[in-house]
């Protein structure tokens, strides 16, 4: 149970959830507010937030897609590399790449015909950045 007041600078995010609680009573409402913070948390708790530091360095295409997922990095510096599939509760489903990598363009076509359908984060990782997608899986 939080509230503000949020300090909100440029580029920064913040993320607001909602719940509609009803009752017939103070104590009902109580006892419903604490039971849909308790859904949130054993749903989102684990979940993890799309964080971007620099959109352009890692893209994927299509966010919708029925197996193959195009991806493209555009490194300005040497550094190790990780992409992973994460579930929608975080938990690490696949790791397609771990390697060290050179300044440069890379493209990479990930088959994601053996995962069932759903959504997914998919999670690019280097010594200076963090960047996680959401796409979805037919």
């Amino acid at each position: 149970f939080g509230s503000g007041p949020f300090n909100i600078y440029e580029g920064d995010t913040l993320k607001v959830a909602f719940a509609l609680i009803a009752g017939d009573n103070l104590f009902d409402l109580q006892n419903n507010a604490i039971a849909a913070q308790s859904r949130y948390d054993s749903i989102y708790a684990n979940s993890i937030e799309e964080i971007t530091t620099n959109e352009n360095l890692f893209e994927v295409y299509p966010s919708l897609t029925s197996g193959l997922l195009f991806s493209e990095i555009k490194l300005t510096y040497n550094t190790q590399v990780n992409i992973e599939l994460y579930s929608l509760n975080g938990h690490k489903v696949h790791s397609f790449i771990n390697k060290n990598l050179t300044k440069g363009s890379y493209f990479y076509t990930f088959n994601l015909n053996r995962f069932p359908s759903g959504v997914y984060y998919i999670c690019f990782t280097s010594e200076k950045d963090r960047i996680i997608k959401k796409i979805s899986v037919m």
